[in-house]
């Protein structure tokens, strides 16, 4: 972008530079314009936080898009940040010198799509304007270069979903004079926010923003650009269509316009005006299908006459304020045509309305009255913004059309108007409004260093006059609208706040400010002094919220310091964290890169947190992450920043499930506890075994699971365990508790891995073991569940009969899981064997048994998956299903030799596992039973389940029961062989005679996570940013799955078991 000083924009004297330059004003140098001119005309490099945890940024030189991963929450303090580069179309690899770093970055609501402006190189040759600025922009033979990017797994020939994997989409050229200044993807944006409130039990309310913006097709991706030549540019294309072309709609903005699909574009071709366009904000208007641009305009003289209807055919008195035509003032622009090359600024308005869910696409742009600031010539934009705020009951501030109320940085508590939350309920909506926030810098021709201002203004609805003309035109006065419909936008000053000391270089986080608070970046314009206990100097900074609606400071939070080096520039870019606890900031282009990261400035809860009682509870952000369906890294480094117990932790939890029970609108009370399924009477099942899942009930995982990403919160697939044999025998349980293999809390187990391997104290994070088991046998009952299948069996004396059969194609990946699945339970009986023998120890050992109580001692962590009445099913489901495949490949006529391998092969894994599966079936019966009778008899079951299951441990009301399963584990003789079990002739031949190198846990790298098959040399790897896993990607040479195995891998396409996202490549997590 060339400076504006070249354009004849106002800038202090040579002799003000030097005098400050010199340091005349003591020992530190005061901010000087030259400081903050950067603000002004200088280009940012752009940066967007996705919600899957990856920073995507411009690059500093190149037009090139760079991408990181932090690792926030990691606590290996070798791992480092995953870098990537996305792919660019052949028009800037090959001739990257042409073009400037990317201008404009944009990300779609749902993360899968991207867009990026690379401006010409040569555009910034020029100096100073003669005659019309667009006519010299239009003789460039350059031209710049948008692109869309979207994620392969809007591709369906390539299934995979990895963060760091995106293709380029599509690719266009715009002209010199069409450069994009600013735009918006169409789509809804309802993530879910919190808000603290005391009155609330969890100490805060969950809200969801309201429908804004028009409608589209979930077939198309749209995209609404805003073009330096005062253009509005509509971007559409079909998603997941790697040959669908791009469909371009231009509407002039600053006149009435509408366009079909298809029609001619003659009026948008016309002669420009002498207007560009600086700065562009879009805002979607609440509850409605519009829109509004705001448009920072430059223009030079007396702007040509409109072409097409002139507003003041509706309203006499735009017309006659604004001199029949939309720009600025009369008297404004008397005072432009007595100075050569000089610039107005204004803010320039338009409603647009777009129509895509028609055949054809139609675009109408409404002029609305512009926006002329009254600050002094030498105040100039810095910032155009819309934000959404909180609709408060006072109504915006009168304009009195005196000067801006100068504020200290610290106002009085008692000077802040009180700030009243969003109506609504819990489930409900929170009432917001559009607002602009502008900001200014103030060059001040003094001594005086420069200052900032913001402005606010809401929209307002407000009426419309007919004027006589227009009314004599019409026919028939009684087609004429109704004066009740006809009403108009039109902004209204809500609250303006000067920083006499202070200069606001960035504002963070503009979508967060409809929780009441707006997060701005401020530096001091004093002199320079040390920075900390260094003897660095620079400038002092900080990240401070304001109240969004009053702009004045939130006295109640704590800002987040900031220190400038001489050599940082104040143009920085910001980016709020997926959950919105951290914040990055990054340099502009053309200077030494620097990514900085600081948290979120604190915020006091209703409900002070333990582990530091100045910070909002980290409950609220792990609320809005499961409901959002984001990464978690920066909750849980949140969660265990300052040294946090486990304790704390597990509080925070246990508010999470409080709150989601109330937002999914459905209490624990309405789903009863799962019954052991009892077998038909015509059946020859042993006592205390489970009956068939088609005669009693659904598997734990058969229900059909609706994709996290399109969900809209928990509880969008009904609970799986809600249905009871009605033939039961036993009694009804008098609490009803929610204790069933659901969707909802599979997804909370898998953020318990991310949040507990993130724990830096080791012996807390094993905990995410037995969570990352439970996801694993989600997995495996799910692989035998698509693989199995039931026929019908005619035998030779005419009867029928129903056997089951697998699929043959998942034979060795079946066998796999079997081997996993068996290893699981050789540890809990040797973890119970164990047990139970400490519990003889206790009772009857020698005298140098250990001193205290004999129940202080912690069952294993394995118990927990024989007391949680979750893992309990899926492990009596998954266990069936082993027994029926080992039963089916035994009958298997092994007339080849491969058919024999594979016979050898199950069965010497069933022989390794030292387990009798009849009696393993059995005695997991009687623990069904156990659990039913203790919970039934327990005075409060639900809080001893979320106890046990938020803890990932076995807590003390739950001991005894633990106990008794490890007596019905151990008193069953033909269970195990006790002795292998616990010492395996092969580890043991291992350890005494072939030490080995390769451990469990390098032999468990080797395999697929999700096939559970040895991965082949050379094949396309991705990894698990969770738990390390390791996947074969979809590439040349894979093998062919079958059917039923393809839609088992589809649900792990987009995430691994553990909830992990995908990277590509042999990365260590």
């Amino acid at each position: 972008m060339t400076p504006m000083s070249s354009f004849g924009h106002p800038t202090p004297t040579g002799s003000l530079k030097r005098k400050r330059l010199s340091g005349e004003h003591g020992h530190g140098k005061t901010m000087g314009w030259e400081d903050v001119q950067g603000l002004v005309d200088g280009d940012q490099r752009p940066i967007v936080w996705t919600k899957t945890n990856a920073i995507l940024s411009a690059h500093p030189t190149q037009p090139y898009i760079i991408g990181r991963i932090p690792l926030l929450a990691d606590s290996s303090p070798s791992a480092k940040p995953i870098q990537f580069t996305l792919p660019t179309p052949d028009r800037l690899s090959l001739s990257p010198s042409s073009f400037n770093p990317a201008t404009v970055l944009l990300l779609s609501p749902s993360d899968t799509h991207l867009f990026a402006y690379f401006p010409s190189s040569r555009t910034g040759e020029r100096v100073g304007i003669e005659g019309d600025p667009t006519g010299n922009l239009q003789s460039i033979s350059e031209s710049g270069v948008g692109v869309i990017w979207e994620r392969s797994s809007e591709r369906p020939s390539e299934r995979t979903a990895e963060i760091d994997n995106w293709t380029v989409a599509t690719f266009w050229t715009l002209q010199a004079a069409d450069a994009v200044v600013g735009g918006r993807w169409i789509g809804m944006d309802r993530e879910y926010y919190t808000m603290p409130n005391p009155g609330a039990t969890a100490g805060f309310n969950v809200f969801r923003p309201p429908p804004a913006g028009p409608e589209s097709a979930p077939s198309m991706c749209h995209l609404l650009l805003v073009l330096s030549s005062n253009m509005l540019q509509l971007c559409s294309r079909p998603i997941g269509n790697p040959n669908g072309r791009i469909a371009l709609i231009r509407a002039p903005l600053g006149q009435p316009y509408e366009r079909y699909d298809g029609s001619d574009d003659a009026l948008s071709k016309a002669n420009p005006r002498s207007a560009r366009v600086v700065r562009a904000s879009i805002g979607f208007v609440p509850e409605e299908q519009g829109l509004i641009v705001a448009t920072q305009l430059q223009c030079t003289g007396r702007p040509p006459a409109m072409a097409g209807m002139s507003m003041a055919l509706l309203d006499p008195a735009f017309g006659d304020a604004q001199g029949g035509q939309i720009g600025m003032p009369k008297e404004r622009e008397v005072e432009l045509l007595g100075v050569s090359e000089a610039w107005a600024e204004t803010i320039q308005l338009n409603e647009v309305r777009l129509h895509l869910m028609s055949p054809r696409w139609t675009i109408t742009c409404t002029p609305l009255p512009p926006i002329v600031h009254e600050m002094s010539p030498s105040a100039i934009f810095t910032g155009l913004d819309f934000i959404h705020v909180p609709m408060s009951t006072s109504g915006p501030a009168p304009d009195d059309g005196g000067d801006d109320k100068t504020e200290d940085m610290f106002t009085p508590a008692e000077t802040a108007p009180p700030m009243p939350l969003p109506d609504g309920t819990d489930k409900g909506d929170g009432k917001e409004s559009l607002a602009l926030l502008a900001t200014f810098v103030d060059y001040r021709y003094e001594t005086a260093p420069p200052m900032s201002t913001l402005r606010l203004w809401r929209f307002l609805r407000s009426p419309v006059e007919l004027c006589s003309a227009f009314v004599d035109l019409v026919d028939d006065p009684t087609k004429l609208p109704d004066k009740d419909d006809l009403t108009d936008w039109a902004p209204a000053l809500a609250s303006r706040r000067t920083f006499p000391d202070h200069i606001v270089n960035l504002i963070v986080d503009p979508r967060g400010a409809r929780t009441g608070k707006l997060l701005v970046g401020l530096v001091a314009t004093g002199a320079e002094g040390r920075l900390g206990k260094s003897d660095i100097r620079g400038r002092r900074g900080e990240l401070r919220l304001l109240h969004a609606n009053s702009l004045m400071d939130d006295l109640s939070s704590r800002p987040t310091p900031l220190g400038y080096k001489r050599d940082m520039p104040l143009a920085l870019s910001a980016s709020c964290s997926p959950n919105g606890l951290y914040v990055t900031l990054t340099t502009p282009p053309h200077v030494p890169p620097k990514t900085l990261f600081a948290p979120y400035p604190s915020r006091p809860a209703a409900t002070s947190w333990a582990s530091n009682p100045d910070v909002q509870q980290p409950a609220g952000a792990l609320v809005q992450a499961f409901l959002n369906v984001t990464d978690l890294s920066d909750v849980a480094r949140a969660l265990w920043q300052n040294g946090a117990k486990k304790d704390i932790v597990v509080a925070q939890f246990r508010t999470c499930w409080d709150v989601l029970d109330e937002v999914r609108g459905m209490s624990e009370s309405n789903i009863c506890f799962p019954r052991t399924p009892v077998a038909e009477k015509d059946t020859a099942d042993p006592p205390g075994s489970t009956a068939s899942p088609e005669a009693a009930k659904k598997s734990p995982s058969k229900t059909p699971v609706k994709s996290p990403e399109t969900a809209t919160g928990p509880g969008t697939v009904a609970s799986t365990g809600a249905t009871s044999n009605g033939g039961s025998s036993q009694a009804p349980i008098p609490k009803q508790m929610e204790l069933d293999c659901s969707p909802w809390t599979n997804r909370f187990v898998e953020y318990l891995v991310g949040i507990y391997r993130a724990c830096p104290d080791p012996e807390v994070a094993s905990a995410w073991w037995i969570c990352y088991d439970i996801t694993k046998l989600v997995a495996c009952e799910r692989a035998f569940l698509v693989s199995r299948q039931k026929r019908e069996d005619k035998a030779a004396d005419g009867t029928r009969s129903t056997i089951v059969v697998f699929e043959t194609k998942n034979t060795w990946n079946l066998i796999a899981w079997a081997d996993w699945f068996l290893d699981l339970c050789k540890r809990i009986v040797a973890d119970a064997i164990v047990q139970r023998a400490w519990e003889l120890w206790d009772e009857h050992g020698a005298a140098e048994s250990p001193s205290g109580p004999k129940n202080e001692r912690t069952p294993p962590a394995s118990a927990l998956l024989l007391v949680h009445p979750m893992s309990l099913s899926l492990l009596v489901f998954t266990l069936k299903y082993v027994r029926e495949f080992i039963e089916w490949m035994s009958k298997i006529a092994a007339t080849t030799e491969q058919a024999y391998i594979v016979q050898c092969t199950l069965q010497d894994t069933v022989d390794r596992s030292f387990l009798d599966l009849s009696a393993l079936e059995e005695v997991l019966g009687g623990v069904q039973n156990l659990c039913k009778v203790h919970f039934g008899n327990s005075t409060n079951p639900l809080l001893d389940f979320r106890e046990a299951f938020i803890s990932v441990s076995v807590p003390k009301p739950l001991c005894s029961l633990s106990l008794e399963i490890g007596r019905l584990l151990t008193g069953h003789a033909s269970l195990a062989n006790k002795i292998a079990l616990l010492i395996s002739p092969s580890d043991l031949l291992q350890t005494m005679l072939l030490p080995s190198s390769d451990n469990a846990n390098d032999s468990e790298a080797k395999k697929d996570v999700i096939a559970r098959l040895t991965l082949r040399p050379g094949a396309v790897i991705r990894t698990c940013l969770r738990c390390g896993g390791r996947n074969e990607a979809n590439g040349p040479g894979k093998r062919l799955p079958s059917i039923s195995w393809l839609f088992y891998e589809e649900v792990f396409s987009k995430k691994c078991l553990c909830g992990g996202s995908w990277v590509r490549g042999n990365v260590k997590a």
